[in-house]
Formats: structure tokens, sequence, C-alpha cells
């Protein structure tokens, strides 16, 4: 056992997932990582009352970023169209102003100053 999904099957069938774990990279022994599944899924049902279930499962992540992703714009034209979109009092003076214009710039100082939308 390296990878468990711990949950419930839902009335509509599909399976809620409550909790991943993974010992892929050997953190722990075999037998702990298991006791942990069973702790694990012991408060669960405790903390739920469903009839929690642990699936061994190959498709479990084993790793994420924590860092967030960069959705902002990417270009001038991108973050012009940002600050027209998120910035309606200001929408006019967006829209006169030449291409010349450092919109990325206007962006992140928005982001800045007011935070995201």
């Amino acid at each position: 056992m390296k990878t468990v999904s711990i949950g419930y099957h839902r009335e509509d069938g599909d399976f809620a997932v409550l909790a991943t774990l993974n010992n892929l990279d050997g953190s722990t022994t075999v037998p702990e990582f298991r006791g942990i599944v069973r702790t694990v899924r012991d408060a669960l049902r405790q903390a739920t009352g469903h009839a929690i279930v642990v699936l061994e499962r190959q498709d479990t992540p084993d790793y994420v970023s924590i860092e967030e992703p960069d959705t902002g714009p990417r270009t001038q034209e991108e973050a012009r169209q940002w600050l027209i979109r998120n910035d309606p009092e200001g929408a006019a003076l967006w829209r006169g102003l030449p291409d010349s214009h450092n919109f990325l710039a206007a962006y992140r100082a928005n982001i800045r100053e007011y935070g995201p939308p």
C-alpha cells in the first residue's frame, strides 16, 4: 500500500474524497503507513458519520505545487482589457490611453493596491 484515497460513496454513485495519503517516498515503514491510514479513516468515520472506506489508488497525487499560478494578463492588450473590466470607474481612461502605455505595470499596481478581484 503506497497511495490511498479515503472517503465515502455518495448517493449519486461517485466517491467523495476526504483525504489522500501517499508513501511513495518511503517516509514511513509500511506498518506505520497502514497505521496512519487506519487512524485517519477512523477519525473521519467518527467526525462525519459516513461509512468511510479506503481505496488503494495509483492516481492519487504525490506532489503538488503550492505556488499560485500566474493567471493574470500576459500581454499589454490583455492587461488593458482586464483594467477596463475590473475598474469600471476608470474604464474610459484605460480605453483612451495610447497603446504605448505600460498596462501590465498598471495591472500589477492595481493588484498590489486593491488586491485580486
